[in-house]
């Protein structure tokens, strides 16, 4: 009788399992997406589409937007303080001209472009100095990456709700164009963004951050 009353009762003990509420499990927020196609637009109006090569998605942050200001600020600042540094040296070479030792044309010149040479070595370092640290905060903020089709073309899936920037960046030779367009995803949202560039691209670091 005891094997049958053990057997019974892990019977029971089973049904009774079984029957128990199970917790419900918490339910995801529906997740959406944003594609589209980046573009150049020509002097003439004309629309060509941009061959990028990767968009990043970046969280739309205070702390990005901050550090992003504090850069461009310190670059505004150090380009004052070598203009003015530049400025006082060129004051001295004008000086050199009412000097009577040696040829002065020549020494003027030469001094002349010395200082000239000094003001885009000066500019180029500072120009990379500033990609580097701007690149360090877009590397931290980015969630999601994805490459952009020959037609200019992308799309990133899976994403959840939130403010987000969409970013990217092509180099032809030493000119280097930007595209930059913050947006809002609600949950399950899908966004279609075409994003169009229309600027001069420049050889210079710019922070042109909206």
């Amino acid at each position: 009788m005891a094997p049958r009353r053990f057997v019974a009762g892990l019977a029971i003990a089973a049904v009774l399992t079984a029957a128990a509420p199970r917790p419900a499990r918490a339910q995801q927020a529906p997740r959406g997406s944003v594609a589209g196609t980046a573009y150049l637009v020509t002097p003439r109006g004309e629309q060509r589409p941009a061959a990028i090569g990767t968009f990043f998605l970046l969280r739309d942050t205070d702390a990005l937007r901050a550090g992003l200001a504090a850069v461009c600020q310190g670059q505004r600042r150090a380009a004052a303080a070598v203009e003015d540094s530049l400025g006082r040296l060129a004051r001295v070479v004008g000086d050199t001209m009412q000097t009577p030792i040696g040829d002065p044309w020549t020494t003027w010149w030469e001094a002349e472009t010395d200082v000239r040479d000094a003001r885009i070595e000066t500019r180029i370092r500072l120009a990379a100095r500033g990609r580097a640290a701007v690149r360090r905060l877009l590397a931290d903020a980015a969630v999601d990456s994805v490459p952009v089709g020959p037609d200019g073309s992308y799309r990133f899936a899976g994403v959840t709700a939130g403010r987000y920037i969409l970013f990217g960046e092509r180099t032809g030779g030493p000119a280097t164009w930007r595209w930059w367009q913050p947006v809002a995803l609600a949950d399950g949202e899908s966004l279609t963004r075409h994003l169009r560039w229309s600027g001069e691209a420049s050889d210079q670091y710019s922070c042109s951050f909206p």
